[in-house]
């Protein structure tokens, strides 16, 4: 969780429960890019991030969620896909 020294898993739920004060978008998308560049960068493992979609903290994490996509998905290497494509591209392997 950026910014702090917590580690959490990367939904939506996770940074509601951390939030209590109020939902801040900046620091969950801060924190998607954090774990999505250090795998970019790293060993290129698969990053999955889980959304419920609903409007929890005015939607924060709705909001960060879509920036992130618009950042993320449009670099070189990177494929923004389905769990379902996801898991049949690694049962091929």
């Amino acid at each position: 969780m950026h910014g702090t020294s917590r580690t959490i898993l990367a939904t939506d739920y996770n940074f509601y429960v951390n939030q209590r004060t109020g939902g801040d978008s900046n620091q969950a998308l801060a924190s998607y890019m954090d774990y999505f560049l250090s795998n970019y960068h790293g060993d290129r493992a698969p990053v999955t991030i889980s959304h419920h979609f609903t409007r929890w903290n005015n939607g924060a994490y709705v909001e960060a969620l879509t920036r992130f996509v618009l950042q993320v998905c449009p670099m070189p290497d990177v494929r923004c896909v389905s769990y379902r494509d996801l898991a049949k591209w690694l049962n091929t392997y």
